[in-house]
């Protein structure tokens, strides 16, 4: 696993080992230039169309290629592909070489927003052309958001082809509990549905590979969202997805969504959506109210949302309160004055939080109520983390739960229901109180 890459003296760095490939990240000082080295063990049947085909589906998901050829980079042989992605709700372009040598696999690869590529190009291709094998001296590599270990993904499916991991049920509807059954079932939803929820289903153990559910507007032919999260290790489970409408009418027609792992839909359902107003307009505060929770208000962040019954406030300090319920599940409310833009605020969470030794598991994040919320799921150790962030009155504002992997279902309900009830609150402006930074160990 021994290479050499340039480094330029003012990017960011990153290294570690994720399962059994090692990885390097290099981020430019404005972030708008990320540089990666993915190394992994290959055995003699594994070829490039395996490790193209297993990052086309598991890291760079959704991607269109734009051009394909094989050739060399700095006179090692390796496959060329060029792809656009919408990451981080950033239209990209991603250039990746994918290169086995002497029983290893390479990738090395970096992505650049779309309308930066003219500016940028030529930084990233001096960093990727110094790319070389070396047969000793010492190493340099690593990072990724939680994707899981790509050799060991490849060695699983050269083995034994994709697990068979079948679809049992499949609802759309609103009102999900905590074991993902929906109170109210449904395949025809007036414009004015604040949430629209899917839940289902499945045997066989994904873990290894993300779920994806894709959400379509068929009448428009248009992706409305698409979601992922990692499976636990477990012969079967539960997954759960929504879209939002943020306070603005559906558009009516016809619609449908999917359920897809390891590059393959495994079911879909139909659903359609008829003229109605809604009821809120984007700004306008919602009455909150749920069976099983309550309304908490932060003054800090002037922000509401629901959180479940029962929670009690049993630690508190500056900018940081963790609330319990005797059940070993702890909630956790933080608040974090506001310094650079909540999207680099989440990537520097999640940079720290990797180096930290911490796995992440699942991001993404979605319009609520006029907010933008992010929410990221983490592992460390046997406990899970799982964090809904927005942004106001200068403050970020976290509100997450914490416990036992063993827990994750009722965690990420939580989760859930927390993060699409937030809204903006009726209170006066407060200065936001400064809070630590995230840590993934727990107390």
């Amino acid at each position: 696993m021994k290479f050499k890459i340039l480094v330029p003296e003012n990017y960011q760095k990153n290294q570690f080992w994720e399962g059994t490939d090692k990885i390097l990240a290099l981020v430019s000082p404005d972030q708008n230039v990320a540089v990666r080295v993915r190394a992994f063990p290959a055995s003699e049947q594994v070829n490039t169309d395996l490790i193209q085909q297993v990052f086309e589906q598991n890291v760079i998901t959704g991607s269109s290629r734009l051009t394909q050829e094989d050739g060399n980079l700095n006179q090692i042989p390796a496959r060329a592909a060029a792809y656009t992605w919408r990451y981080n709700n950033i239209n990209t372009v991603v250039g990746v070489y994918y290169i086995i040598q002497s029983g290893m696999g390479y990738i090395v690869w970096t992505i650049i927003p779309r309308n930066l590529l003219q500016q940028r190009s030529k930084e990233a291709d001096k960093i990727i052309d110094s790319f070389a094998l070396l047969q000793s001296g010492s190493e340099t590599l690593s990072m990724s958001h939680g994707f899981g270990s790509l050799g060991q993904q490849i060695k699983t499916e050269n083995q034994t082809g994709v697990k068979g991991i079948v679809i049992t049920d499949l609802e759309i509807g609103t009102n999900p509990d905590n074991n993902y059954n929906l109170a109210n079932k449904s395949i025809s939803f007036p414009g004015s549905t604040p949430t629209i929820d899917v839940t289902f289903g499945y045997t066989g153990n994904a873990s290894g590979s993300n779920f994806i559910v894709k959400w379509y507007n068929d009448t428009h032919q248009i992706l409305v969202k698409e979601f992922s999260f990692s499976p636990p290790n477990a012969p079967s489970g539960r997954g759960h997805s929504f879209i939002t409408n943020n306070g603005n009418a559906w558009s009516e027609g016809d619609y449908h969504v999917e359920i897809w792992h390891r590059g393959n839909v495994l079911d879909q359902k139909a659903f359609a959506v008829t003229g109605q107003k809604a009821q809120f307009s984007n700004n306008q505060s919602r009455p909150l109210s749920k069976t099983g929770y309550f309304s908490l208000v932060s003054d800090d962040a002037c922000l509401e949302h629901l959180v479940p019954d029962g929670y009690e406030i049993a630690e508190s300090k500056t900018g940081l309160s963790v609330w319990k319920n005797g059940s070993g599940l702890n909630m956790v409310q933080q608040v974090v004055l506001k310094q650079d833009d909540i999207h680099t605020f989440i990537e520097n969470q999640i940079s720290t939080l990797n180096q930290q030794g911490a796995t992440v598991t699942g991001k993404e994040n979605f319009n609520q109520n006029g907010l933008l919320v992010y929410q990221y799921i983490y592992e460390y150790g046997n406990s899970l983390f799982a964090y809904n962030t927005a942004e106001n009155n200068n403050v970020y504002y976290l509100i997450g739960f914490v416990g036992n992997k063993n827990e994750r279902d009722k965690i990420l309900s939580f989760l859930n229901e927390t993060g699409k009830s937030i809204q903006k609150a009726n209170c006066p402006g407060a200065t936001g109180l400064s809070g630590s930074n995230l840590n993934p160990h727990q107390n």
